[in-house]
């Protein structure tokens, strides 16, 4: 059971790994959160999907022996990259409700001394 949890962590890691890198490119930004948007995280958004896409190897490696590990975190990556294209064509509205906490910046209220 914990072995299916970190394989599940993995696939999780990736699935944000691969929407961080779609969401890097302009026309794919435009349709999931509209014209003129940029990416959820500006600048450090492609450096965060690859961060996640490489964190997502130790679940697997944590989760089973190491030659099935990586076979299982490449696919995990496939599928993920996958999951994301269909999700871009068919249902963009489930992906901005993914991103929208990484896109929507609380406001800083400032506190007058008083």
């Amino acid at each position: 059971m914990g072995s299916l949890l970190l394989l599940g962590v993995s696939a999780l890691l990736a699935l944000a790994g691969c929407t961080l890198l779609a969401l890097n490119q302009k026309q794919h930004v435009a349709t999931v959160l509209g014209r003129g948007a940029q990416p959820p995280l500006g600048k450090a958004t492609p450096a965060t999907g690859w961060l996640l896409l490489a964190l997502a190897l130790i679940p697997s490696m944590l989760g089973d022996r190491p030659g099935f590990a990586v076979l299982y975190w490449l696919l995990a990556i496939f599928g993920s990259a996958l999951t994301v294209v269909m999700l871009i064509a068919f249902k963009p509205g489930w992906l901005k409700n993914a991103v929208v906490p990484l896109v929507s910046k609380p406001e800083m209220k400032s506190r007058s001394v008083e």
